[in-house]
């Protein structure tokens, strides 16, 4: 007799496992920027690859002769040359008459004049360097719209799916690859409320792969602050570390945490 009670006062602190399974830390679908035809995939299905790579890109060839006349009009230097050569020409044209005007040699209205002359030559060179400036400025739009047709991953993960192929349309809604990061992986289950009351943040619990019959340490990353009323159960999410990718995704699970009072 005892020993049944000892062992009914000691259920409250044995583990319990609860049914779930592993999903990828991490995926997501590539949509490139702009609409277009895909000219190039760079990766393959099962391709590790790194954050900023260029995994694909579409057509830009009809952007190409824009680009080649704007970097013309921001490399050319011979309006500048020739409005700079007009100002200084102004200029000493000013200066030779201001040294008249002081041996009074000078016109006033002469004097006015070349003034003028000096003036225009000045806004002139303005207008030449900001049409150059807008010519740099057009080189870059055209730049930033064709790097909008490279599509680049902006994770570190394996190429799980390429759903399109090298000529078809894609718009800039339409996924092109599905990317999954697996340097970690999510375990995710629905146990009742009662059996999570004890259960925190941040709690180390044990996760058993059940096809593999592998075991793995995880930490609790999420806890559902709402009861889902029509099962009573609550959604948990742990985190197992996959650095060395000795675990799979999509199999089936238990976790085993200490059972709630």
């Amino acid at each position: 007799m005892r020993i049944l009670i000892l062992f009914l006062l000691c259920l409250p602190a044995l583990a319990q496992d609860i049914i779930g399974t592993s999903q990828p830390f991490l995926e997501i679908e590539m949509v490139p920027l702009q609409p277009g035809t895909i000219r190039a995939i760079e990766v393959r299905e099962g391709d590790y690859i790194k954050k900023g790579q260029v995994v694909a890109s579409l057509n830009s060839n009809f952007l190409r002769p824009a680009l080649d006349i704007a970097k013309m009009k921001a490399s050319a230097q011979g309006e500048i040359i020739a409005a700079k050569s007009q100002l200084d020409l102004a200029k000493n044209k000013l200066q030779r008459l201001q040294e008249l005007q002081r041996s009074n040699h000078a016109r006033s209205s002469e004097f006015d004049k070349i003034k003028a002359e000096v003036s225009l030559a000045e806004a002139n060179l303005r207008i030449m360097q900001e049409k150059k400036r807008i010519a740099e400025l057009e080189v870059r739009q055209i730049e930033f719209q064709i790097s909008q047709h490279r599509v680049i991953s902006p994770i570190d993960g394996v190429v799980r799916k390429i759903i399109k192929k090298v000529g078809e349309s894609i718009s800039g809604t339409q996924p092109l690859i599905k990317i999954a990061q697996l340097h970690k992986i999510n375990v995710e289950s629905f146990p009742l409320f009662e059996q999570t009351r004890s259960l925190r943040i941040g709690d180390s619990i044990k996760v058993f792969f059940l096809q593999t019959k592998q075991q793995a340490a995880a930490r609790v990353t999420f806890i559902d602050p709402v009861v889902d009323f029509a099962s009573n159960t609550v959604r948990i999410v742990a985190v197992v570390d996959n650095k060395d990718r000795k675990y799979r995704s999509g199999l089936k699970c238990t976790l085993q945490f200490p059972r709630s009072n």
